[in-house]
């Protein structure tokens, strides 16, 4: 399965293609979230009004894999089924595709499908400001994800604390938790909408597909159904929905969610420094309160806060730290790659001394320095030293 749909569209399989309604948008972000070579196959389908195609005729386009991977996915939703009709003394296969999915997006080509919501106007904040709210709301997650002692999730809407506790985010493991900070924020939307829509009836996501092509700089009437305003308002708490009493409009977080990834930066703005001492210097490039209480958090989880300042923090790695984390399930790889990944500082400096060793102008005092001193490897980002110690660290946890 494509990896864009592996968190949010498996749940499609338990699902009937019903919910492809013709003339929505259900259709929409799921076709294009499809390999290019699918696409292909299934806008050719579209307008076969016996809806299948031979293999045969696949075959013949030479698409470099065979019918069965090519289609794999597609089959795995519904979309498309395969079955085999005996002709005189030849057994042919054909591929049809399923009729309501056809339906849907045959309309969304002819530019018949209307938007599931009413259109009112344009939104008056800026393209920044409303990326800068919906960036908050992500936050408030990371926050409650960072922290040892879980907070308290009573304020969320009952079908939020079901979702943060199916997705197990909270869980004494951090492990998950880790896991889920580290992953792309692509991947960290399609992982919670999952979780939401998990046994959920299917109208509840279709109406998801749909809210996720509109238009986040426009305004939207808000709908009639108490079930549509319950999952808007459950929206709005991740970020995804902005909503008053009348009106409500989807963010840059949720906007083509499915097979784009947002146009928002989400995450800590952060460089952090690792010396071979086992020191961590850790730079916060905001200034943000908030982003400075996660960022001690997550440092606390696996090392010691020595001192704290508005844009820095100190800490050290010990084995004490290190075997605490690895009681709570939290793994060295994990922590190397969460040090690697906002190394930004040392890796900009690591790109600059390449760009200078192959600039024509400074060749020749390169050269002339190079007599001075030995030609070592390329820099670290994070010690070596560090990298082994903390492996080390975790195998004699391990085995005790």
């Amino acid at each position: 399965m494509a990896q864009q749909l592996e968190d949010f569209l498996g749940c499609l399989q338990q699902l009937d293609t019903s919910i492809y309604k013709p003339q929505e948008q259900a259709c929409i972000p799921v076709f294009r979230s499809m390999p290019p070579n699918l696409r292909i196959i299934i806008q050719r389908m579209i307008f076969f009004e016996e809806r299948k195609i031979p293999e045969s005729m696949i075959q013949a386009q030479n698409y470099g894999q065979t019918p069965n991977s090519i289609l794999e996915l597609a089959i795995q939703l519904k979309l498309i089924t395969k079955s085999e009709e005996r002709q005189q003394q030849n057994v042919n296969s054909y591929y049809y595709l399923d009729s309501n999915f056809q339906n849907s997006l045959r309309d969304a080509i002819e530019g018949k499908s209307k938007s599931i919501l009413t259109k009112i106007g344009d939104c008056t904040e800026s393209q920044e400001q409303l990326k800068k709210e919906c960036s908050r709301k992500w936050k408030d997650l990371f926050d409650l994800i960072s922290r040892r002692e879980r907070s308290n999730i009573s304020n969320y809407r009952q079908q939020v604390r079901q979702t943060l506790i199916e997705s197990k985010l909270l869980e004494k493991n951090l492990g998950v938790g880790f896991s889920f900070i580290l992953s792309s924020t692509h991947k960290q939307i399609n992982q919670i909408l999952k979780y939401y829509v998990t046994k959920q009836q299917s109208n509840i996501v279709r109406f998801i597909l749909c809210l996720s092509v509109l238009d986040p700089m426009k305004i939207y009437q808000m709908p009639n159904e108490e079930w549509q305003i319950n999952v808007i308002k459950d929206l709005q708490e991740f970020g995804f929905t902005q909503y008053t009493e009348q009106h409500m409009r989807i963010t840059y977080l949720f906007w083509n969610f499915l097979y784009e990834p947002p146009s928002v930066f989400i995450g800590i703005q952060c460089n952090i420094v690792v010396e071979a001492n086992f020191r961590i210097y850790a730079y916060l490039n905001s200034g943000d309160q908030q982003e400075e209480e996660i960022l001690c958090n997550l440092l606390n989880l696996f090392s010691e806060i020595k001192k704290r300042f508005k844009i820095l923090i100190i800490a050290d790695l010990s084995e004490s730290s290190i075997r605490k984390a690895v009681r709570e399930n939290l793994q060295a790889k994990q922590i190397i790659q969460f040090l690697e990944m906002n190394s930004k500082q040392m890796k900009q400096q690591t790109t600059t001394e390449k760009q200078i060793k192959n600039s024509d102008e400074l060749k020749k005092r390169l050269d002339f320095l190079r007599v001075f001193q030995e030609v070592g490897p390329e820099k670290a980002i994070i010690p070596h030293n560090v990298v082994q110690q903390i492996q080390y660290w975790e195998t004699f946890s391990n085995a005790k």
